[in-house]
């Protein structure tokens, strides 16, 4: 099982260099004291609320990551036999992960125009959608320069690798050890202790999150119901398209290219635009991005394979010495908690005596992390005969 640990501390590696969450988190650290302290000292007391809350959202969704594709391989698709099993279960897998990352887009658009975060929150945690909105809000409490915010994105990233590390150990623990049903159930007990933190702590945000326009919130706009009530009735059927669509998998597989070239397209046009206007270097900025961008892509598509993919090979070919497959993916987030501050220290000495590398860079590193860690799963499973 060494080797499999290993390739998960490459992964790790690679995750500090590319990822723009650890990248905001580790070259931009401000000096840490203690969490306590900072909560309530140094930063707003939110930032506790926003803590626990995404905290447990993070456990929630991990912790049904970690069982997801386990129990279709194993239950609910079992009687397709094994390949058949594993094609339905990694095309669901994926089309959920799509929709996961694409369908916050238009929940923000919602709480931007009409719900406010606070709503939105709460209506998303219900839904499964908490953690998105949580990080949008917490930059509502400080100012466009204020040195503490680093120190709060720190707090706050600590948060979701807290509830990312214990998730799966104690939802993949109940899970593969006294049913399935448990496993998820613990799961959605710590959805619902997110929404509770939250909702309970709403006295600490100020008047921040409150919906933009109150009037045009009530306002009736169609068949006589208000704008409220019908974001909350187009958010329950959301959920049953989305049940749709990973039912039918192939449909999000087919469209995801045309919505890919879409989103390239107008970002290309709108650089073009940009130089043509005069603005040359915010448009060049723009082709940057999109270079990185694709980059990008292909480093999450490698990375997001912890919970599919490689939680199978580890379940069906590691030797696991009697602990589940599932608590595989604890690795990477006990790995963000020990080596960020070890990279913090590396980008700040780095920096200081100027030879931080660029972000391209740091994205070739990573890349290159993720490579080696894919071939020591290689490796390991050629030596033990398992691939």
């Amino acid at each position: 099982m060494i080797w499999l640990v290993l390739a998960y501390l490459f992964h790790t590696i690679g995750e500090l260099c590319i990822s723009p969450v650890a990248l905001s988190f580790i070259t931009k650290l401000a000096p840490v004291k203690y969490a306590s302290l900072m909560m309530g000292k140094y930063h707003p007391k939110a930032l506790f609320t926003l803590f626990f809350a995404e905290l447990w959202e993070r456990f929630s969704f991990y912790g049904m990551r970690a069982l997801l594709i386990l129990y279709m391989t194993k239950v609910l698709f079992e009687h397709m036999g094994q390949e058949g099993a594993d094609v339905r279960a990694y095309g669901i897998y994926g089309a959920y992960g799509a929709l996961v990352y694409g369908m916050p887009v238009i929940g923000g658009l919602l709480a931007d125009r009409f719900f406010g975060f606070r709503k939105s929150i709460i209506l998303g945690g219900i839904l499964m959608a908490l953690g998105h909105f949580v990080l949008g809000l917490e930059g509502k409490f400080y100012e466009q320069n204020d040195p503490r915010k680093d120190g709060a994105f720190t707090i706050f990233y600590m948060g979701v690798n807290i509830g990312a590390f214990l998730a799966p150990l104690w939802c993949g623990f109940l899970g593969e050890n006294y049913g399935w049903d448990w496993g998820f159930s613990l799961a959605g007990v710590g959805m619902l202790v997110g929404v509770l933190v939250f909702y309970f702590s709403q006295n600490q945000f100020g008047d921040e999150g409150y919906p933009p326009d109150t009037a045009k919130l009530k306002a009736p706009a169609f068949l006589g119901i208000s704008n409220e009530v019908g974001v909350v009735i187009l958010s329950i059927l959301a959920v049953g398209l989305a049940a749709v669509l990973l039912d039918h998998n192939s449909i999000v597989t087919y469209s995801l290219p045309f919505l890919i070239a879409g989103v390239l397209i107008y970002i290309l046009s709108y650089s073009i635009k940009l130089v043509s206007d005069g603005d040359k270097v915010a448009g060049q900025r723009l082709w940057v991005v999109l270079v990185l961008f694709f980059f990008h892509t292909i480093f999450w598509a490698l990375f997001e394979q912890a919970g599919s993919s490689l939680v199978l090979f580890a379940d069906r070919n590691v030797d696991m010495m009697g602990i589940p497959a599932s608590m595989t993916q604890s690795f990477n987030p006990l790995f963000i908690m020990l080596l960020a501050p070890l990279f913090s220290m590396m980008w700040l000495n780095l920096n200081k005596n100027k030879k931080e590398p660029s972000t391209p860079m740091k994205f070739f590193w990573g890349l290159a992390q993720m490579a080696i860690g894919y071939g020591i799963v290689v490796l390991g499973g050629k030596m033990f005969g398992t691939a």
